[in-house]
């Protein structure tokens, strides 16, 4: 029975499906790939998985066997049951997903529609070509897809998005969607819009770096921080000279923050200032129409010596000190 055995083992394979490589394989570890990979020879074989033993056998930890069973259920290729750690069926899977696309978009078959479903066609073909070398996924497709109708992209733009993620080196499904996100937030649907907004962003990380060397800061600035600089430059339409001059004002403040920063900035776009020169004209007056605190401490001094003071003559005293010693 054992020689048996291992000869079915010998004889058989354990199959996976393309779209596991295509879709799963880049956001998994190598521990991931590995319990993966185990769990469908064992689910195979009928065998139950027991996390103890695939420590065991595979030389992995129980705390890192139980980390990499999180990410693979995140990733919704296994699912866990009384009866171990039960592979997903990635092909039904995506077929469901696929089918309920198409029943639930249903596109007019109107003459605009079809000049649309060309050009897209073409777009997909490129990225295709360039991002998957002929091999995208069915799922990869669907998502661009959705991608096209919720952020309502144009080819050319949406070429640029795959383009500028794949060039930063995270080109995965979780980040392009939170580009596609930022890009839709500040209106970006066509290539022009692209490189209006792209050139923006060039000058506000530029601003970042200004601001974090000048105030020697240990650290880059937090999102929430740069959300300051990008009403700066998109909504103030300020550039890096009038930063600058804010800067220079925080230098008697010993930990100045960026909120400090967006409240001189902010006082300058309320009153309609557009250069250092109209900036440094409104500071003047500002300065000279506030009071000096040194002559703010004389007024209140001559405030004072305006009261009146009782005179008292010496007969007046002297009274007073013998009353006060009859009543003792």
């Amino acid at each position: 029975m054992f020689f048996e055995s291992q000869i079915s083992i010998l004889y058989s394979d354990t199959q996976i499906p393309d779209v596991f490589v295509t879709d799963y394989l880049p956001l998994m570890n190598g521990e991931d790939v590995k319990i993966y990979l185990y769990c469908m020879f064992l689910n195979k074989h009928g065998k139950r998985t027991v996390r103890g033993e695939i420590s065991k056998e595979l030389c992995i930890s129980i705390e890192n066997i139980n980390k990499s069973i999180a990410n693979l259920v995140e990733l919704g290729i296994v699912e866990v049951d009384r009866r171990g750690i039960i592979p997903v069926d990635l092909k039904s899977k995506v077929i469901e997903k696929l089918v309920h696309a198409k029943t639930s978009q249903m596109p007019s078959a109107d003459k605009k529609n079809i000049e649309i479903n060309k050009s897209r066609n073409k777009t997909m073909e490129v990225i295709n070509t360039e991002f998957f070398h002929g091999v995208m996924s069915p799922t990869w497709y669907y998502d661009i897809i959705m991608w096209f109708e919720k952020y309502q992209f144009d080819e050319e733009a949406m070429y640029s998005l795959l383009k500028y993620c794949y060039n930063n080196n995270s080109f995965n499904k979780a980040y392009i969607t939170k580009v596609a996100e930022t890009w839709f937030k500040n209106n970006v649907k066509t290539y022009s819009d692209v490189e209006d907004y792209q050139m923006q962003y060039e000058k506000v990380k530029k601003i970042c770096k200004l601001i974090y060397t000048k105030l020697n800061l240990k650290r880059m600035l937090t999102e929430y921080e740069e959300e300051y600089v990008v009403k700066w430059v998109n909504i103030y339409k300020y550039e890096s000279n009038i930063i600058e001059l804010a800067l220079k004002r925080t230098t008697k403040i010993s930990q100045p923050s960026l909120r400090y920063i967006d409240a001189i900035i902010t006082k300058w776009h309320n009153n309609k200032l557009t250069d250092a020169k109209e900036i440094d004209l409104f500071e003047a007056d500002y300065f000279d129409k506030k009071p000096k605190s040194k002559a703010a401490s004389e007024a209140r001094n001559n405030k004072k010596s305006n009261f009146s003071q009782r005179e008292y003559d010496e007969s007046f005293l002297e009274k007073l000190y013998i009353n006060s010693k009859e009543q003792s």
